[in-house]
């Protein structure tokens, strides 16, 4: 039981890291994501492992209080504008906070 627990917690942990990284804007001056790859690579959605779920399933998931929306963006931009219920953890603190994060529930990251 403990194993499955911290294996699902990595898990977690890793799709919300990758989420957060998703979200990320290129440094200026920075190469294209898919520089120096060939074109029968660039149609490769690096992200394709982590679920995703459709604002309606989001809603629904919410609404019965099935999931949690886990707001990555800097606290001024939660400040501005959220999804009603979301909890504001900064992509750069998701890692050292996730254990604030609910372990019944689903937790959907998003930065827009």
């Amino acid at each position: 039981m403990m194993r499955t627990t911290l294996l699902s917690w990595a898990l977690t942990l890793s799709a919300l890291t990758y989420a957060a990284a998703a979200c990320r804007p290129p440094a200026a001056g920075a190469p294209p994501a898919n520089a120096g790859q060939d074109s029968s690579e660039r149609g490769k959605d690096p992200f394709a492992s982590i679920p995703r779920v459709t604002v309606a399933e989001l809603a629904e998931a919410l609404k019965e209080g099935r999931a949690v929306a886990l707001d990555v963006r800097p606290a001024e931009a939660f400040e501005e504008g959220h999804i009603a219920g979301a909890v504001s953890i900064p992509e750069e603190e998701v890692a050292a906070r996730a254990g604030e994060l609910p372990k019944d529930k689903l937790v959907v990251a998003y930065c827009a």
